[in-house]
């Protein structure tokens, strides 16, 4: 066979997902030719086709728009290589988008002997590395377990049997669950905001449990966005502080601070709206940015006496004492978890799934059985 039909592949030795190191294994001469093409030696390195076998060649690996990564190199064998670098997500992504470019393509024949019910179940396997909580890897092992390509079985299966109410009601119900569904692997964002001096830098820290934002009684001591991972009721969450909002006058850093907090606005799934309720210059109206995303306001500093004018329904706490903030937290974690996802049941996570069961159900609304089936089979052939 002409050494230009071979089949030229790489595969990840390491798991994926977030780690120190990441391997690949690459194969055949596409692979020749992007090592040639993306790999700078610290000493001259000629054509990797001679290179010896099991000589350790280090240097970069240039990536798309000129960038480089610090990486070990090893010919295995005739067109065969090991290739070892960083291990951040970004970075493996960035590398494997090198090799296809150069024509290799992904091997996935040496998957784990996992066992794989169907292309949902193979999915969810690739994804279980990434998860981040006990809860979730339980949710998404079910999937690689089968429970989605079973539901999915179902739907095809109503489907054959001309039964469209009951594909109908299938279909709602599995893109139902994926508004939380896809926060087992895309944490939820919760942004705090408010006015400047309000506390929540301190209420940040608490719920770190360590000062990872410095607080100062001088209003405009946080300027850019700070971000932490936290866990609520089993789901990632990334926490959210930034800039408090005020007249900031010719302060060009912190009104930038303040710009950003409101972009970020944009992308959180829920803002804690945050005030001093013993500050008299304070007021009860939401900036039109929190009256557009999901939120709850929080009266703070409830230690030092909280004023009258403040409605009922804004949640009384004191983030120096402690006073209110389980209830808040619980609060939260009820708005945005709710009840949660069945252990063992059929959970939608990745938007490429949803995208395809709103177009049968968008079919399936018009009587179109058949193009409903037809979307059904991007999922699940």
């Amino acid at each position: 066979m002409p050494v230009s039909d071979v089949r030229s592949t790489f595969v990840l030795l390491t798991p994926v997902g977030r780690a120190a190191l990441a391997s690949w294994r690459l194969e055949g001469p596409a692979a020749t030719r992007a090592i040639g093409d993306h790999f700078e030696g610290r000493s001259p390195s000629g054509d990797p086709a001679e290179w010896p076998v099991d000589r350790v060649k280090f240097g970069a690996w240039r990536l798309a728009g000129g960038t480089r990564e610090e990486v070990i190199v090893v010919r295995v064998g005739p067109h065969a290589y090991e290739l070892h670098g960083h291990g951040g997500l970004a970075v493996a992504r960035a590398v494997q988008e090198t090799l296809e470019k150069a024509g290799c393509v992904e091997d996935d024949s040496s998957d784990p002997a996992f066992p794989v019910v169907g292309p949902t179940s193979r999915q969810a396997w690739r994804d279980l590395p990434s998860v981040t909580t006990p809860t979730c890897a339980g949710i998404l092992l079910a999937q690689a377990k089968g429970a989605l390509d079973r539901a999915l079985d179902e739907v095809a299966a109503a489907l054959d049997a001309s039964d469209q109410g009951r594909a109908n009601e299938l279909v709602n119900r599995l893109i139902a669950s994926f508004p939380l569904g896809r926060h087992v692997l895309e944490p939820f964002c919760l942004q705090l905001a408010g006015p400047a001096n309000a506390g929540k830098s301190s209420l940040f820290n608490r719920w770190l449990g360590y000062e990872r934002a410095i607080t100062h009684g001088e209003p405009g001591t946080t300027r850019d966005l700070l971000e932490a991972e936290v866990v609520c009721r089993g789901f990632p969450l990334t926490l959210v502080d930034g800039a408090g909002l005020r007249d900031s006058g010719s302060d060009r850093l912190e009104r930038a601070g303040i710009r950003r907090v409101m972009r970020q606005a944009e992308h959180a799934d829920l803002i804690l709206w945050i005030v001093d309720g013993s500050d008299s210059t304070s007021t009860a109206e939401l900036p039109e940015w929190v009256r557009r995303r999901p939120h709850l306001c929080v009266v703070n500093k409830a230690d030092l006496g909280i004023l009258s004018r403040w409605p009922a329904d804004w949640m009384r706490v004191s983030v120096r004492t402690g006073m209110g903030i389980e209830t808040l937290w619980r609060r939260v974690a009820e708005t945005l978890v709710g009840e949660g996802l069945p252990a063992e049941g059929p959970v939608v996570w990745r938007r490429d799934q949803e995208e395809c069961l709103k177009k049968a159900q968008r079919a399936l609304s018009t009587g179109d059985s058949a193009q409903a089936a037809r979307e059904l089979r991007a999922i699940l052939p």
